[in-house]
Parts: structure tokens; sequence; C-alpha cells
């Protein structure tokens, strides 16, 4: 049938042809916009024309759906066929050629580059979960990466007002490290900004006081406890009474006190008389001193103090950790191995009179922004004849006249036998020390003993003086 209309080729192999029917004559846009209705004549052919473009419009629509299961078919089968391409392509992969036991460190490494194996911060925004991502790459990884238990060990959470549900997630590392012993973080970002009891609920947020009872709830798995939040309200909000009753730290051995608090509320006594009573517990690092928090001192091997004699500027308490706190804490401490103080101040440091010894101490480090005059008391009242490295830091910038003075060289002088010293370490930047102090010192020590010096004047102080020890200038 002769026709204007040009065809389709649906297949050039078999040359078939799609030939529509001419196209008649449309009904123009003029008169559709006219307000009326066609004369009857005209209506009649009108109705036949409809019903044969109406036949002809069928005729398309099967063709398209022959077309398209067509289609649809060969895409299928170009998926497969990808599929198949890519599993050769894996199969032949070089990485394939690595031991397992590789994967384990390469994920090891991925794993301990951030702080703890799940990071959640900024109200849930920011999560950093990396076994669970490599989890989720392909069954290899998920295999590797969940029969090492121990890298789903350390949680790290900022429970302020977490906007979203972490439960899974959390279920999820406390079930892949089953058997494996926890390093646990609890901050919370805003802590200063909460003062109201009753609202501490909201504070957190619902998901983060969920999130709270969970890791408590698991404290007899926690071996590391880091702990930074408002703990008058903290402790007191959280917990039930009968969950409070069966908490404990049977394999606690490290609690990181970060809080800065100065008080202890009897409401939260019950959190603390556990800690007191964790029978592992050998490490302990604080902001400040706290003699109101009684910890298993007589077992501990390792304190470090952020600062000693500063207020803390989240509290308007006016209250200051000087030294005598710290003092009667160590005196109760015999098997102190090593002690490090972060920063000592100068203000109201009181000057106590308590003396005693540290049997176990091998490790010593101070530190000061001030005159090292600050650390007179602690190196009057304190023996260590086991030490074997000193530390002394000051930043000030300032000449000092007569440093190393005499509660420093008394503490040298008092260290047992000498021989046992094996580094001191005295780093004054940017101040001066007079050369005749540093020659007193040196003459107390054996050739052994290696001393990294850190002085401004260090070249100016002379080759005598350093003659015949190990010294390290910096």
């Amino acid at each position: 049938m002769q026709c204007d209309a040009n065809p389709t080729v649906l297949c050039e192999r078999c040359n078939l042809h799609f030939i529509p029917q001419p196209p008649k004559h449309p009904v123009s846009l003029d008169t559709l916009r006219f307000h009326g209705s066609p004369a009857p004549v005209e209506a009649s052919q009108t109705a036949e024309l409809l019903k044969t473009e109406e036949l002809e419009l069928k005729k398309y629509e099967e063709q398209l759906k022959r077309l398209r299961s067509i289609t649809e078919k060969l895409e299928r089968e170009k998926a497969a066929l990808s599929r198949r391409i890519q599993n050769r392509r894996c199969w032949l992969a070089p990485i394939r050629k690595l031991p397992l036991e590789i994967f384990g460190k390469i994920f090891q490494a991925l794993i301990t580059s951030e702080s703890s194996s799940l990071v959640v911060r900024d109200q849930g925004k920011t999560i950093h979960a990396y076994p669970y991502v490599l989890s989720q790459v392909g069954s290899l990884w998920r295999d590797i990466v969940t029969s090492h238990p121990q890298f789903w060990t350390s949680i790290d959470i900022d429970v302020h007002f977490l906007g979203r549900d972490i439960q899974p997630l959390l279920q999820t590392y406390l079930y892949r490290s089953e058997g494996q012993t926890l390093n646990v973080k609890i901050s919370d970002s805003e802590k200063c900004a909460q003062s109201s009891r009753s609202s501490y609920g909201i504070h957190l947020g619902r998901h983060g006081v969920s999130a709270c009872q969970t890791l408590l709830e698991q404290a007899s798995r926690v071996e590391v406890f880091s702990f930074n939040v408002n703990e008058a309200f903290f402790l007191e909000k959280l917990l039930s009474r009968p969950a409070r009753n069966s908490l404990s730290f049977p394999v606690l051995r490290e609690f990181r006190n970060y809080s800065g608090f100065h008080w202890v509320s009897g409401e939260s006594m019950w959190f603390w008389k556990q800690i007191h009573h964790a029978p592992m517990l050998t490490s302990v690092m604080s902001l400040h001193p706290h003699e109101d928090i009684v910890l298993p001192f007589s077992q501990l091997t390792s304190i470090t103090i952020a600062q000693l004699g500063k207020e803390d500027p989240s509290y308007d308490s006016g209250i200051f950790r000087g030294m005598a706190p710290l003092l009667r804490i160590l005196s109760s401490c015999p098997r102190l191995q090593h002690l490090e103080i972060g920063e000592i101040c100068s203000e109201q440091l009181s000057s106590p009179t308590i003396k005693f010894t540290l049997p176990s101490l091998r490790y010593l480090s101070v530190q000061t922004n001030d005159k090292p005059t600050v650390f007179d008391p602690l190196f009057n009242c304190i023996t260590m004849p086991s030490l074997e490295v000193l530390e002394v830091t000051s930043t000030l910038w300032q000449k000092l006249k007569d440093w190393p003075n005499q509660p420093f060289i008394g503490l040298v002088r008092r260290s047992g036998s000498l021989l046992n010293m094996q580094s001191i370490t005295l780093s004054f930047p940017f101040a001066s020390l007079p050369p005749d102090r540093c020659e007193e010192l040196l003459s107390l020590l054996p050739t052994s003993t290696r001393v990294t010096a850190r002085v401004a004047n260090i070249r100016s102080i002379g080759a005598v003086v350093w003659a015949g020890q190990n010294i390290t200038v910096e």
C-alpha cells in the first residue's frame, strides 16, 4: 500500500519495516479555539478518523512493547556479562596474592589511625567507624574484620544532644568485640553549659542518654575508661538504682578523668565506690588531684596530673588545686612507678612539710610555664631511690641565676644509687642557666647517665662543664 509516511526499519537483517498509515489532516488550533461544534457530516468523518488513528496507535504500542522486551532482554544479558567480566578481573587481581595476615595488618593500621575504632562527634553528624565500613565492602573483607574482635573494642562518643540513634552501631560493636575488653570514652562537649539538674536528659537528648546507659552497662568489660562530663549531673541521672548496684569494674586498668570538677556529690558516690573497688586499676589520669575521690592508691603504679595549682576556668568556685593535696595522695602510693605533672603553676601553692619515699618510682616528669622554683615543694618532700628518668621543663622567658637550685640538687642526691639514673632532661628553651649550677649537678651524675639539655645559653655554658658526660644538646 502506498503511503506518504516514512517507514521505520525494525530489523535490517530481514528487512522488516513498520509502515504507518499516512497522517490525516489534523484539527487546527484555530478550529479548537472556536467555541462551537462540527457539522453533522464533519462530526461523522472525524469519528471515523478517530477510530482509524486509535487502531494505528495500538500498532505502535504493540511494536514498542515487542522492542522493549528485546532491549530488556539485552540489558539483562549485558548486566550478567558485565558481572562475569568483573568477577574474572577480580579473580586475576594481584591483591589476591596477598596473605590474609597482610590484610589484617593493613586494616589494623587504618583502624588505629583514629583515636578509637568508633568515634561519634558533632551531635552524631560526624561518625568514624572504620571496622564497620570495611565490613561492608565484600564478604572477604567482612570475614577478615569480623575475625578480629580487637578491631571493635575502642568507642569514643560525644553524647551532647546526640541527634541520631546510634544503638544499632553500638550493638554491632559490642557484639563483634565479644570476649574482648573495651576502651570507652564518654564526653560531653558542652558540659560547662549544663547548669540545671532537671534538664540533663534534654541536654543529652534521648539518644545521648541511651548511648550513655548502654556504655555504662558494659562496665564489667571496660579496661580503659575516659570520662569528661558534668559529673554532678551525669552520674545522678543516667542509671536507676538497681542498675547502679550491679555496676562494677572488675577488669578496669586505666581511668582517665577529664571532668575537672572540684567536689563529689553524694548522689554520685556509688560510681566512685565502684572505681575504688576496681581490683586491677593501676593507672589514673586527672586534670587535678582529688582528695574527695578515694581511689585504690596503694595499688596505683602510674599517676598523671594535667594541672596543679591552677584554677579551672570551667568553674566559678575560686578553688585552687595546690601541692598539698597531691603530696598527701602520693604518700599513699607505695607502688607508684610513673608520675607526670603536665603543668605546675605558682598560684597559692602551699609549702607542705610532709616528707615521704616513693620506693618504686622510676619516671618523674614535671612542667611549668613559670619559674622552676614552683617545683621546690615537691622536690623537698619526696625521695625516690629507684628513679631512672627525670624530666624537668620550664617555658619561662628569663635568665635564671640560681637554678638548678638546692631543692633540685637535693632531690638528685637523695635518688638512692645514682647508677640507676639513666637519663635527665632539662628543657629550658627560653631560659639561661648559670654554668656553676650546671657543673654542680653534673658532678653528681655518673658518666653513664644520658643528659639532654635544651637551654637557651647551652653554647655559652662551656665545654668544660659538659666534659666526660653523655650529653645531648638540642
